[in-house]
């Protein structure tokens, strides 16, 4: 399966999460979603290509919309 969890379903093995980890971007942002839907990274890429400061708890307006 690649990661850990597995649960076994009707004798198959299943991943526990029903939501995998994703990342989506654009132009100017990159968001991580994790595996219970919620957003847990978003980075500014035009001034943070290297994806170092968090934005996630950033009071900023446009962070806020994501």
């Amino acid at each position: 399966m690649g990661s850990l969890p597995a649960r076994l379903d009707y004798n198959r093995a299943t991943n526990v999460h029903k939501f995998r980890d994703r990342a989506l971007r654009d132009r100017n942002y990159k968001v991580f979603v994790d595996t219970l839907g919620q957003i847990s990274h978003v980075y500014n890429l035009t001034i943070d290509a290297e994806e170092k400061e968090n934005l996630i708890n950033s009071n900023s307006k446009k962070i806020k919309t994501i």
